[in-house]
Formats: structure tokens, sequence, C-alpha cells
């Protein structure tokens, strides 16, 4: 046993001062010589001093605890539910040890109120009146104690329901003054003394809203229904730390009570929730940013007022905008769901767009050193058809391209052909239809596309189209949630080759659906066609295209385009057709362009540095030697 445990019982139980008879080297001294000695000698029985006062403190407390003390698993003291409860009836052992250690344990189970009002409702009155008395009033009344449905004394009562003396004697006084009721704390509903005033919570809302109305940047409206006043968003560079050093700053510098982080972190959310935070963004609108940043620097009020009309102007543009895209698709899935077999469909809606290359071989292990290396990209363009809740997603890979080395998938012949594919195959024979894409001249706006579109028209596929081009900067739509589908499970997944993709898409959302240039049986899917060509010979440019966001394309209006530049601005007409409509042949097509493959310098590239990379049993499919092709 150790000194300090023996110092312990000392002062706990024999009220005896500790002893320091020796020092540490005088202890090692004799307990050297001890040794010694013993090595010389027989064994002898030894006990020390320190142990004979050890047994006697240890047979002090057991004195003072009760000769057989039996703890349980259970934490249930055995002594008591095995032994005598002490009263004149021995009413304890009316029951068995099984029932009254389940009961206990019960007990033990229920949540404080409840077993509050447990007891109160199991604790009886004696039925004394308490107004009868030799002496006025009685100050006690008396109580039956019970066990199932048993009278028992007092003691028992306490251990069967898991309670104490002074737990019984608070229950107990809280019957007699607030009857069959639950208890509160004593500090229920009271203000602590330490409580910030009234005053000082104030100041930390002003400072909140004066910081904002510096800082922040005030929005147009609420964002939903449940929040009742616009938020004004802070720059991204602060936190809810920054601003609360500058908040010590001014109440150090005005000479006022501060609060700590934790309250005001509180504060701030209970009584500013208005005030955020800008969230990181992606694919940013440039024209709001830079109007954003206006409102901010502006001085003046005439400043302020200017710039703050010209950022609501430009989101009501974008509002109405989204409106209109909206509302093609609510009409395109109305008229799909009461569809039927040889229905002509008129508000079939098409959203086309490009997503960002896919770089193999991917892993979820990823292996550091193929982060600086360029892997095998793999172009994806997706056709989205909102009325049959499908989207196709074309896989490019980069052998498969109109240009060496998947160069030119971007351009117009890439794009008119994996549309006009889309169209014939997985289109509804409509003689209407709509498409939303990006406003972007190398795709989708281009003489290419309005002249397929109007080629389209002039040879009786199509009655009327309408192209319009997403509001710049705000062109979030539905083909992007199909992309961000397949983009969370391709962080998840292992992919060596585009049939690995393929199965990716396919299985991110039962909407996407794969089409692939090279089919496993080596088939070609879509061909490849040189519409540039052939399309600069039939139609002419739209003069000004840029500045026109809305294009219609009609059946009694051959070869004339009718611009907008909003949804809700003037018509304007636009002759494009270069010859006269007698010398139009409608069963003329592009010439078919095959694919490039890829250039000597990227396969052995690919080969001899990214392919090791890939899983031993997908090196062949993801890239063969340059000279086995």
């Amino acid at each position: 046993m150790e000194i300090e445990d023996l110092d312990e019982i000392y002062r706990e139980y024999l009220h005896v001062p500790p002893s320091n008879n020796f020092n540490d080297e005088e202890h090692d001294n004799i307990a050297e010589n001890e040794n010694n000695e013993l090595e010389d000698t027989e064994p002898v029985e030894h006990i020390s001093e320190t142990d004979e006062i050890a047994q006697a403190a240890a047979a002090f407390v057991q004195h003072q605890n009760g000769d057989n003390i039996c703890i349980n698993n259970e934490g249930l003291n055995m002594a008591k539910i095995t032994g005598d409860c002490g009263c004149l009836a021995k009413c304890i052992n009316q029951f068995e040890q099984d029932e009254i250690i389940t009961h206990i344990l019960s007990m033990r189970e229920l949540p404080k109120e409840g077993k509050d009002m447990y007891l109160m409702g199991k604790l009886k009155s004696k039925g004394v009146d308490k107004s009868r008395s030799r002496y006025g009033e009685r100050k006690r009344t008396r109580y039956a104690y019970t066990f199932d449905d048993r009278e028992v004394c007092r003691d028992v009562f306490l251990l069967t329901h898991d309670i104490g003396e002074s737990y019984l004697k608070s229950l107990l006084k809280h019957m007699n003054t607030n009857g069959i009721a639950p208890r509160k704390h004593g500090n229920c509903n009271r203000r602590p003394k330490n409580a910030f005033s009234f005053e000082e919570i104030s100041n930390i809302v002003q400072y909140l809203k004066n910081y904002a109305r510096l800082h922040g940047l005030p929005q147009a409206a609420p964002p939903n229904r449940h929040d009742s006043e616009p938020h004004v968003l802070l720059p991204t560079c602060e936190s809810k730390q920054s601003v609360f050093d500058t908040y010590i700053s001014a109440c150090q510098a005005d000479g006022t009570r501060s609060v700590h982080l934790t309250t005001f972190k509180n504060v701030w959310s209970s009584c500013c929730p208005h005030i955020r935070f800008a969230s990181l963004h992606s694919d940013v609108c440039n024209t709001c940013k830079r109007l954003r940043e206006s409102v901010t620097i502006a001085q003046t009020e005439e400043e302020k007022i200017e710039t703050s009309q010209n950022y609501i102007s430009h989101i009501e543009a974008a509002r109405r905008e989204r409106e209109l895209y909206n509302g093609w698709l609510s009409k395109s899935r109305d008229e799909f769901s009461n569809y039927n077999q040889g229905q002509v469909l008129k508000n079939v809606h098409y959203t086309i767009d490009f997503a960002q290359s896919i770089s193999l071989p991917h892993h979820t292990d990823q292996v550091g050193q193929l982060y600086f290396l360029s892997g095998r990209k793999v172009k994806v363009f997706g056709v989205c058809m909102e009325g049959k809740r499908k989207q196709y997603n074309y896989l490019v890979d980069e052998d498969e391209g109109i240009l060496k080395d998947c160069a030119d998938t971007k351009g117009p012949n890439a794009t008119i052909s994996m549309f006009d594919h889309a169209v014939e195959c997985y289109g509804l024979n409509e003689s209407e239809c709509g498409i939303h894409c990006d406003n972007c001249p190398g795709e989708n706006k281009n003489r290419y596309m309005t002249g397929y579109l109007a080629w389209r028209v002039l040879t009786g596929q199509h009655q009327k189209i309408s192209l319009m081009m997403q509001f710049p900067g705000h062109t979030k739509c539905l083909v992007d949630a199909g992309f961000g589908q397949a983009k969370k499970l391709f962080r998840r997944s292992n992919c060596d080759t585009v049939s690995h993709l393929a199965d990716v898409f396919r299985k991110s959302s039962s909407s996407n659906e794969v089409v692939q240039y090279n089919q496993e049986n080596n088939e070609i899917t879509w061909q490849w066609r040189d519409w540039k060509s052939f399309l600069s010979v039939l139609f002419k440019p739209v003069p000004g295209i840029r500045k026109y966001h809305h294009f219609v394309f009609r059946h009694d209006k051959p070869g004339i385009v009718i611009v907008k530049e909003k949804c809700d601005g003037i018509e304007k007409e636009i002759n494009i057709l270069r010859r006269p409509l007698e010398e139009f042949d409608p069963l003329a097509r592009p010439e078919v362009i095959p694919a490039a493959g890829l250039s000597r310098t990227r396969h052995e590239y690919l080969y001899s540095k990214v392919r090791p990379y890939a899983r031993k049993e997908h090196q062949a499919a993801f890239c063969q030697a340059p000279g086995e092709e």
C-alpha cells in the first residue's frame, strides 16, 4: 500500500495526522539493508507496522459501513436487499429478491419528472384531519408507504423505490405545499444575476445593423417565404470572429461593457438572422458582381440610388428570362403527361449544354503523381428533354473527335451533329419545339446554328422552332442538375475507360441516359458531318447576332428568322436565305467526317505516361500501344 493511501485513511477515519518519519533517501537505504539481510537468512513471515495500520483502518471502515456489503454489477446494495429491514413486521420478507431488484431497475429507467409523479401518486396520507389538534393545526402528516399494494415500512419503501431520505423529505414537503404537481427548480424563470441588460443586448443588435449597412450588400427581396426580410450579405473574406474583434475594439473605445464570443454569436443568430456571409459561388454573373461592388463603394446618395436601380433592373431582367424557362418546362411536362401515341406535340423543350471535360483514369484512392499528368479527356454533351424527364449524355473519347485529339468537339460541326442525332433518335416527331442553350458564340449562338434550325423548318421537319439564349451569367438549368448527379457519383467511383464512365452516368440518376460514339460491337452511334460547309452555302449570318437572345423560325416564313433582344422585346424579321427557294434541295445532307483519332505524340504520351496508372486489367482498354492500332 502506498504512503499517500495510508495518509488518506488516517485523515478520513482515524483522524490522525500523517507522519513523516523518514525521507526518500533513508527509505531507500533501509530497504536495501533489509534486502541484504533477507538474502543471508531464511524467509520469515514479516508484517510491517504500516500493514498493521492498514488492516486496522480497513476493519474500522468495514465496521462503520456494515460487515456484509456487496455491490453487484447493477450498483445494487445486495446486503440491504437480502438482509433485515429492522422493523417488527419484517415486511421485506414478504417479497422475492428478484421482484425488488426488477422494481429498482425499472425506477432507474424513469425520467426525473416521471419518477416524481409516480412516487407522489403512491404516497397516501393516513387520513388524519390536519385542522384537528389539541394545539391547533397539525404540523406533520403521516403517510402510508406501500410496495406491490402492500404496506411496508419507510426503509423498505426507500429501498424498493431507489430513493434516499432527503429525496423523500423534499417530495413530501412539495406535496404538502403544492399538492400533486410537477416540481420546478428554484431558479426556474428567474433571471440570472450575471445576465446582460436589455440595453447591452440592444447595443449588439445596433452594432450589427450598422456594420451590415456599411460593409454588407442588401438583397432585393427575401430568398424564400420563410424569411421575413431581405438578406444582407457580408463579404466572404470576413467571419463572425473578425466582426467580433471589431466589436470589442469599438466597446473598448466607447467604454461600454462587451460580451464574449459565444453570447455575441447567439445574439446574432436570434436577433439578426438576415445578416449573413455571402457563400462561395461558381459561374458567377459578372454583371451582378460588378453592380454589387458598385453599390458597396458608392459614396453619395445619388450614386447609391443609381447603382441600386441598375442592379435591380438587371435582376428583374434575369427573373423574366427564368420565368420564361420555367414556363416552357411546365408546358412541356403538362403536354407529355397527356401524350397519346400519334398525337402531334407543340411544346417539346430541349436544353443543351456541355459539361466540363472528364479526365481518365480516376480512382477513389488517387495517386498523387497523376495530378501532374494530362489524363485521357472525355467530352460530355447533354441534351435534356424536360417533358420526358430524360437527359441524353453524349460521351466523346479523345480519339473520337472531328479533329485530332478531340480538338473541335465544342465547335458548330460537333454540336449540331450531336443535337441532330438526339432530335432524330429521341425526339417525339413534334411539330413545334423550344431550345434553351448557353449564350456562347462558339457553340450555339452562331450563323451555323441559326442556319441549321432554319434548314429544319424549310425541310418540313418542324413547323416552328424557338431558340432562346439563357440570360448571361444566370445559366443554371436542368441539364446542369444531370451533370451534377453524375459528378457526385464519379467522385466515389473507379473509372479507367469510357465504359466505366458510362456506367457511372447510368447509375447516377434514373433520368440520365448515355450515348457513346463507339458501341461495344464497334458500331458508330452517330456520324460527324460538315455542317459548316453545308449551311454556309444556304444561309447568311444574322447581322448583329451578339445582341439578340431570342430567335424564332416559322414554316410560313421560310428563310426568315424573327429576333428579339429580350423575351418581352420588339420583334424584328431578318432574311438569312442565300438562294431562292426553288433551288433548295430538301434531300441534301452534309458530308460525313470520320473520327480523326489521336495524334502520334498524344498517343505515345498516354501510353507511356498515363497508362501505368490505370488498373492492370483495364490498361489494354485504356490505351493500346501506338503500333497495335
